[in-house]
């Protein structure tokens, strides 16, 4: 989320901004989540994951006011764009959250992939209480459901950011949809497969064509969004990186399926721009929002990022970021 999003605010009716501005906060939350490490690296004071933690939030439970309170308020704004009707068009704060949900995970900037692998191979290995709170919350990944679309956001992320007891943490209310093994995974234009051992070959291979893999989201989503090559892609990545987060690989392929699935990721966003014209604008913004679902289970991968960053002992490498900028 960047300065470009006000442009959208342009082409919406004045009295459509209030409604849009839960969707537009949001996205920006849960970018935020992605690249705490550079917020910390460039001194950058705007970070929702640093100000939370500012407020009062303990780092272990960063989950639950940042990536438990987006995926709750997504989830509610899909409701709301799978419910348009006919001429209805979608708010642009609403098209700024689920793309940002998409935006953020495979635009290869971040290093979302690589980044994850190994965060989660080091909380894995931690004793520490605050690693094994992170890691549950991640992979357990309640949320604080948005009852009320059109409410104040201030207030209800102001409420999670205080654990008011009107924010109660709750199992997502979704259905679980089996997407299709991508067939183009394998030969990625400009996207060469990572050289993997032999004792980890097959495992590897079986993670991208896995047929039985499970992504949760709200009930009703289309044939066509369920069944999208973008999706079937992102998927893809994700269960490949989850994988070689695990014990099952060595470190040295995982580390390579890191660089790999994040060289291979920007694909998913040019699939999701090469079949917007083939798509209604409800369908697109919904695959967005099936997209960024691919991220939130089994495991919160927001939730993983952030809360490392939060927690390691981050230092840098003089020059590795903009110090000479900032004196």
């Amino acid at each position: 989320m960047d300065a470009s999003l006000l442009l959208g605010f342009g082409y919406e009716e004045p009295e459509r901004h209030p409604l849009s501005t839960k969707g537009t906060f949001v996205g920006t939350l849960l970018a935020n989540s992605y690249d705490t490490l550079y917020h910390i690296g460039a001194n950058i004071r705007f970070s929702s994951g640093l100000y939370a933690c500012a407020s009062g939030v303990p780092r272990q439970d960063i989950h639950f006011a940042t990536a438990g309170f987006v995926i709750g308020v997504l989830d509610a704004i899909a409701q709301r764009i799978l419910d348009l009707s006919g001429n209805e068009v979608p708010l642009v704060g609403d098209a700024a959250a689920v793309h940002t949900g998409t935006w953020s995970a495979f635009n290869g900037r971040y290093r979302t992939w690589e980044r994850f692998i190994k965060y989660t191979r080091q909380l894995e290995q931690s004793e520490s209480s605050e690693a094994e709170e992170i890691l549950d919350a991640a992979k357990e990944c309640l949320v604080l459901a948005d009852n009320d679309i059109e409410s104040n956001v201030v207030e209800s992320w102001s409420a999670a950011l205080t654990f008011s007891p009107a924010c109660k943490l709750s199992e997502r209310k979704t259905k679980a949809y089996t997407v299709l093994p991508s067939s183009e995974m394998p030969s990625l234009p400009g996207v060469r497969l990572p050289d993997i051992c032999p004792s980890c070959r097959s495992e590897f291979k079986d993670a991208i064509m896995e047929p039985n893999d499970k992504v949760q989201a709200i009930p009703g989503l289309p044939e066509s969004v369920v069944e999208s090559p973008a999706v079937s892609l992102a998927a893809a990545i994700r269960r490949t990186a989850v994988w070689a987060a695990s014990d099952d690989c060595c470190d040295v392929c995982a580390s390579r399926i890191g660089a790999w699935a994040d060289n291979a990721s920007s694909r998913v966003l040019v699939r999701i721009m090469m079949n917007e014209p083939e798509m209604t604008a409800k369908e697109w913004l919904l695959q967005s929002y099936f997209i960024a679902c691919v991220t939130f289970c089994p495991v919160s991968v927001p939730s993983i990022l952030q809360g490392f960053d939060l927690v390691a002992d981050v230092r840098f490498e003089e020059g590795a970021f903009p110090e000479r900028d900032l004196k």
